[in-house]
C-alpha cells in the first residue's frame, strides 16, 4: 500500500484472505450448531455468537485495513521518509544523463529513470492492474508537465509530482 496504484498479487491475495475469513466464520456457526444440537440447547453448549470479540476482530482489521488505503497512509509515510533521498538524487539530476534501469531510492523501488531537459521521470517497479503505470517526476521549475503520457498528476511539493498514466 505504499506504492499507489493496484497490485495484482495483493488483490488475489485479498481476495482468498476474505474467502479464508469467511470459511471460518460459517465453520464457526456451523460448530457451533451442530455442538448445540447435540446437547439438545443444554446450557452447557456455547452460543451461536458468544465470543463477541472474536467475531468483531476480522470485520475490524479489514475496515482498518481499507481505511489505510483510502487514506494513503502508508503512501504518505514512505513518502515522507524516502523525501531526502530524493531530493538528494534529484539534486544530482543532469538533463544531459542517460535513462536508467531498476533503481532504489528511500522506500521506492523503480523500474526506470529518465531524464529530459524539463523532468526527471521515475517510474514505480509495480504492474498495476489491469494496466498503466505510476511514479514521481520531478520538475525543476516546480511547474507540471504538459503532456499526453500524464492524464493524472498530483503535486507533491518543492517540485516533485505524482504522475499516473493510465494505457489507453
Amino acid at each position: 500500500m505504499r506504492v499507489p496504484g493496484y497490485d495484482p498479487r495483493w488483490i488475489v491475495g485479498g481476495l482468498l484472505t476474505f474467502m479464508l475469513a469467511l470459511l471460518f466464520t460459517l465453520l464457526r456457526i456451523a460448530a457451533r450448531l451442530a455442538a448445540a444440537y447435540r446437547t439438545k440447547n443444554r446450557d452447557s453448549s456455547p452460543g451461536i455468537m458468544a465470543g463477541w470479540r472474536v467475531w468483531l476482530l476480522y470485520p475490524s482489521a479489514a475496515i482498518f485495513l481499507v481505511l489505510l488505503g483510502l487514506l494513503r497512509l502508508p503512501f504518505k509515510v514512505a513518502w515522507a521518509l524516502s523525501r531526502p533521498s530524493l531530493d538528494r538524487f534529484a539534486k544530482s539530476y543532469d538533463p544531459a544523463s542517460k535513462s536508467v534501469g531498476k533503481q532504489s531510492i528511500g522506500l521506492f523501488c523503480f523500474s526506470a529513470v529518465d531524464y529530459s531537459p524539463d523532468r526527471l521521470q521515475l517510474t514505480f517497479d509495480k504492474d498495476e492492474f489491469p494496466w498503466g503505470q505510476r511514479g514521481f517526476y520531478f520538475s525543476p521549475g516546480g511547474v507540471p508537465v504538459a503532456g499526453s503520457h500524464y492524464y493524472d498528476q498530483q503535486a507533491l511539493g518543492n517540485g516533485w509530482h505524482e504522475w499516473h498514466y493510465g494505457g489507453w
